[in-house]
């Protein structure tokens, strides 16, 4: 057989410029937007989910100005405070973690609007009217298309509302005295609408934590010869009185080898004077709240004050001139705890005035109370008055 002879070269020129020619046409026409991409030159689609508008806006635009995306990608979800709304929480890329928000999940209309209107359509999901999503509607998009999401769950079908009464209940029935101290002590400051539920309660538990020798929650603390209560009380930052009271001794009357009760102080005082009340807390824990009469005409002062002398039997220095200690005029009662500019804590000798405005600032309190409170703040104790 013949090999085929070669083409005329006229006819190679010809061929060469006629494929360039469509070449140059087809990757025109591409730039031009006039044909698709190749498959081969689109490469993998990333998958990408919009969690939120806000949160997928961190991408292209730092959440925060002058901040890269990454950078603001990268902000620790922790510095978010509960309660705060969505806005104000550190940009975040995780989706689970945008889902974490700490107000009701959903708002039921149903008491306020009996015949709600039908369930309304979105471009991604159907919203049914009784319940609104905990934050703006989330729009999923896998490889650029929207993904289908699950009805919406009221919050009281997905999590059942707990007693959380019945729950400390059963933790100080169990000996969980601490633990139940604790979170009832949270709900004492953060719910004072709920203190005739809370109140009783916490008053078994501070009993059993402060007010009693037994039983220990922190190592005994062992006499050593030599030993006086005035020296062992400094350690754990409490008053010698108190620790005496604590373990039902008489100070002149410990010996060696004798394991006390100790607690962690220094004590506190919170006073509430719309409440007229003040509190005595450890570090946030409740130990036992009193009645209080409070200054008339506004007078008390407002702020966070320390407490800089104790006295017993104290002598009054007022406009009506100067009232011995002894004497049963004198209007400070047998206690004084002193605050600064004039102002302190101190007994009355007029019970009635507890619980109304009529002192010159002073915070009043009854005999046996302010002997107690006396007993539990030591000097440099914090006590906070607020309005």
């Amino acid at each position: 057989m013949r090999p085929t002879p070669p083409a005329p070269r006229g006819a190679n020129r010809w061929i060469i410029s006629f494929g360039c020619a469509g070449l140059m046409a087809v990757a025109a026409a591409w730039w031009l937007g006039l044909l698709p991409t190749p498959k081969f030159l689109a490469g993998t689609e990333s998958k990408v989910i919009d969690a939120d508008p806000q949160e997928n806006s961190t991408r292209s635009n730092p959440a925060v100005k002058g901040t890269s995306a990454a950078e603001a990608a990268s902000i620790d979800i922790e510095q978010w405070e509960p309660g705060m709304p969505l806005s104000a929480r550190p940009a975040s890329s995780s989706l689970s973690e945008l889902q974490v928000e700490e107000s009701p999940a959903f708002v039921d209309r149903s008491a306020s609007d009996p015949d709600p209107p039908a369930s309304r359509s979105t471009d991604v999901f159907t919203v049914h009217e009784p319940y609104e999503p905990r934050t703006s509607p989330s729009i999923l998009r896998v490889s650029g298309e929207a993904s289908a999401v699950p009805d919406v769950v009221p919050l009281a079908q997905a999590q059942p509302s707990v007693d959380p009464y019945s729950e400390l209940d059963a933790a100080i029935e169990s000996g969980r005295y601490l633990e139940a101290h604790r979170d009832l002590s949270k709900l004492y400051w953060s719910k004072p609408e709920e203190r005739e539920q809370i109140v009783p309660r916490l008053q078994q538990t501070a009993a059993l934590i402060y007010l009693s020798p037994q039983p220990h929650f922190m190592e005994p603390y062992v006499i050593q010869p030599g030993d006086l209560l005035q020296k062992v009380a400094p350690k754990y930052k409490i008053s010698w009185e108190y620790l005496a009271k604590l373990n039902r001794i008489q100070p002149e009357k410990i010996r060696a080898g004798q394991k006390l009760k100790v607690v962690k102080g220094p004590f506190s005082a919170f006073i509430d004077l719309s409440d007229y009340r003040l509190t005595i807390h450890a570090h946030g824990y409740f130990v036992k709240e009193y009645a209080i009469g409070i200054g008339k005409d506004n007078s008390t002062p407002i702020g966070t004050f320390a407490v800089k002398d104790k006295l017993r039997n104290p002598v009054y220095y007022g406009p009506d001139g100067v009232i011995a200690a002894d004497d049963p005029a004198n209007p400070l009662g047998e206690c004084w705890i002193d605050l600064g500019d004039s102002y302190g804590i101190h007994g009355t000798i007029d019970p009635k005035s507890i619980g109304k405005a009529e002192s010159r600032g002073c915070i009043r309190l009854v005999a046996d109370d302010v002997a107690e409170v006396y007993d539990f703040l030591t000097l440099g104790s914090e006590v906070v008055i607020r309005p």
